[in-house]
Formats: structure tokens, sequence, C-alpha cells
């Protein structure tokens, strides 16, 4: 059974940074008044100066004066400056990269009760990043964080429930954190969630609960989850059957950059499910699915110039479209490229290319394809 691990880079925080906007200062006197704040001790200000001075929010950015007022803030008891700090040493902003470094200012500001810092010290132990890895704890970690209600850190724990990573496989108690997860907003969590209600035990399998699930990865705007909501509405998987609320989703996986989804509004129109057919409307669609590089977006659009449909038609265009396609691996690409070469439509006539074409869309699965080879 195959689950779908969280990457490193998904569980990362940066979250602190976002700390800058509140201290920048208005104009000079209010820098030297929060300086002789930080000065006097108040770590919380030592700290979020550090932070502009990092991200240069308003300000020169200087590394070194952000070093000297993060280390101000930890020293002093603010998470948010020890938390920084690992950053700082984690991605070698402005210091040498150093993830033994980045372990011990992460560990100062869980224990100081940063939640976000407790989820990124789980990642170091659980990767061996500058420390000795240690599923186990960082299984403790993940929870603690979660605790929090730290989104990422509870669909993590999730799957290492789900995984047997650090804890003993327990698919009811992954399938619960990955919903809180998901809850919280973490939509790579919502995702795993899809992942374990397909392919894990009979127990949590539910086409319903994936389509739940789903449902609510596309309101956190991740764009395979519009796109897969899209297909369980219209396949009526988990969901009532509908075309229009299909299309729907594929426009939205399609707003949110995802290809595929634009491909599966422009064909859904063309072909008047869920919405009226409309070439015009469809091919702007299918031209962003092959801008996305989605090969069958390509294949789509080479048949609106081959036919003409919303478009003049452009034999020499469909075959560069074809062309592009069939390089990306898409069959049908293939396919109707070999038959321009077959009937020199757009491209020289050339029998044998048209025939090589033919077999290589059958080996990628185009069965009409195998006839003509």
């Amino acid at each position: 059974m195959q689950l779908q691990k969280i990457t490193v880079s998904h569980v990362f925080a940066i979250c602190c940074f976002a700390l800058a906007s509140l201290y920048q200062p208005a104009n000079a006197e209010t820098l030297e008044e929060m300086m002789a704040r930080c000065t006097g001790g108040h770590a919380q200000i030592c700290s979020g100066m550090g932070v502009v001075y990092l991200t240069g929010d308003g300000i020169d950015q200087d590394f070194d004066e952000a070093m000297r007022l993060l280390l101000l803030g930890c020293n002093g008891g603010d998470p948010v400056g020890c938390s920084n700090l690992g950053i700082m040493y984690r991605t070698g902003l402005g210091v040498n990269q150093d993830p033994a470094a980045a372990a011990t200012y992460y560990e100062q500001a869980c224990d100081m009760g940063h939640a976000g810092s407790c989820n990124d010290l789980g990642v170091f132990f659980e990767n061996g990043m500058g420390v000795t890895q240690n599923l186990v704890r960082a299984a403790q970690l993940y929870r603690r964080s979660c605790d929090d209600e730290y989104a990422v850190a509870c669909s993590t724990l999730g799957l290492m429930y789900a995984l047997a990573r650090g804890v003993e496989r327990d698919w009811e108690v992954g399938i619960r954190f990955l919903n809180l997860g998901c809850d919280l907003g973490d939509a790579g969590g919502c995702m795993s969630l899809v992942d374990a209600h397909r392919v894990g035990p009979d127990s949590v399998q539910s086409e319903t609960l994936r389509a739940r699930a789903l449902s609510r990865a596309c309101e956190l705007d991740q764009p395979l989850g519009c796109f897969k909501l899209a297909v369980a509405h219209q396949n009526g998987e988990g969901v009532q059957q509908s075309d229009d609320i299909a299309v729907r989703y594929y426009l939205q996986s399609c707003e949110l950059g995802d290809g595929v989804g634009c491909a599966g509004a422009g064909w859904m129109i063309v072909q008047g499910r869920g919405a009226e057919q409309d070439y015009f409307r469809a091919l702007p669609l299918l031209e962003q699915a092959c801008d996305a590089n989605f090969a069958a977006g390509c294949s789509f659009l080479g048949i609106f110039y081959r036919e003409g449909h919303g478009v003049e038609q452009d034999l020499e265009q469909a075959a560069r479209l074809f062309q592009t396609a069939c390089d990306a691996g898409d069959g049908p690409g293939c396919q109707n490229l070999g038959f321009l070469f077959e009937n020199g439509q757009g491209v020289e006539q050339d029998d044998v290319e048209a025939r090589q074409l033919y077999g290589r869309a059958c080996d990628l699965g185009t069965e009409r394809a195998c006839e003509l080879r």
C-alpha cells in the first residue's frame, strides 16, 4: 500500500518572518525608540527588530544586525528570536548553513512553547538533520506541536501513525490526526487523508470521506484537491454525480494554476457537459493547459487548429501542437500527428514517419493507433 509522505519542504514553517510587519518602523525616530526599548530588556522588541533587519522590510537588510538583535531576543526568553535564528542556520541566510546550530535554536524555541519550532525540530529528528535520527523523538515533538494546534504537525503525526514511523501503526489514530491537520488548515494533510481513505485498510476506506477531504483541500486552494473533487463529481464517486459541479471545480483548479484542471474544464465545455458547448470559451482553457506543459492539453488544442474550432484552421500549427504533445508522451498526440503525415496536412507527406508515430502512440497505450501502424 502506498501513502503519500509529507515532504520536508511541506513541513517546515517560516511563519516568523511575517512578524516583521508588526515591528516595521514608521520613521527614524520610532526606530531609535524601539532600539532603546530593546536595549532596556524588551526581548520581543529585539526579536521583532531582528526580523525587520533579516527581511529588509522597510529598512536596509543587515544580517549581522539581525543576528545581534535575534540573539538578544532569544537570550531574553523570546521564542521568536530563537526560532528565526534556527531559520537562519537552517537556510544559510546571512550565516554559514549549520543544521546542528539550527536544531539547537529550534529546541530553545520549542522549550519556550513555540509550536512551529517544535514542528521544525521534529522534522530534524525525523530526517536526521543536524541531530541523530530519532523517529520516536520526532513523533513526540509533532504531538507537542499538534497539541498547540499547529496544523502541519498534526498531519505529519497522522502519517507517522499510518506508516508506523516512531509509533505503532494505528490507522484510526492516524486518520484522527490527519483530520485534525486538515480541519486546522493544512491542505497537504487533507490530501494525505484522501490517500488514507483510498489505500488504508477496509475499516478506513470510504469514497464519501475521500470526497469530504477533497472538498476541504479545495477550500484551502489546493489545486489538485479541486481537480480530484471535479473528477469525483463527474463520476459520482462519494458525491452526487453532477457535470455542472464538475466544471466548476475544474475551473477552480485551473484558476489555481493546474493545467490538468484547465484541460478538464475545456474538454467538458467542448462536449457541452455541465456548460453550454462553446469552442471560444474552451480555447483559452486549453491554451492554459498546454502552456502549463500538460501534454493532453496541447493535443486537444491541436484538434482545435486542425478542425478550425474557435480559431481559423491552421494545419501547420496543429502539427506543432501534436508534436509537442507527442514529445511529452501523449499517445493521441502522436496518433494525430501521424494522421497529418499520412495525409500531408500541415507537414510534408511521409508514410514512414506516419507509421513510426502510430507505433509510438500504440506503445503509449492508444489502441486505435495499433491498428494503423
